[in-house]
């Protein structure tokens, strides 16, 4: 039984836990004085993280042929860029109020 704790994968196990649980944490703290950016990013880039030990340790991209193992780092770095761009509010900002020149009916 003790065996088994001994091996990378269930090491890995760990992390994505603990890594899991850092995201939840962070996650409580985005309605703060700081604005959401900076936590928003920080669990991005864990969730980058953590796709990354998956893709290499779970899927064993890590003995792949070296062109896509890169596909595959590449693509986990835009998409985790991107997100951050876009849904950070750094591309586009949020929108948290309606226009001013928007009439709403309440007339039915």
């Amino acid at each position: 039984m003790f065996s088994i704790l001994r091996t990378r994968i269930t090491f890995l196990w760990m992390v994505l836990i603990l890594l899991t649980l850092c995201s939840v944490e962070l996650l409580q703290g985005i309605g703060g004085n700081w604005g959401r950016l900076p936590f928003f990013s920080a669990i991005m880039i864990i969730a980058y993280i953590k796709g990354r030990i998956v893709g290499l340790y779970y899927m064993e991209l890590h003995s792949a042929p070296r062109g896509l193992r890169m596909a595959f780092e590449i693509w986990l770095a835009v998409v985790t860029i991107v997100i951050i761009l876009f849904l950070g509010g750094i591309v586009v900002p949020p929108v948290d109020t309606p226009p001013a020149n928007l009439e709403i009916s309440t007339r039915i």
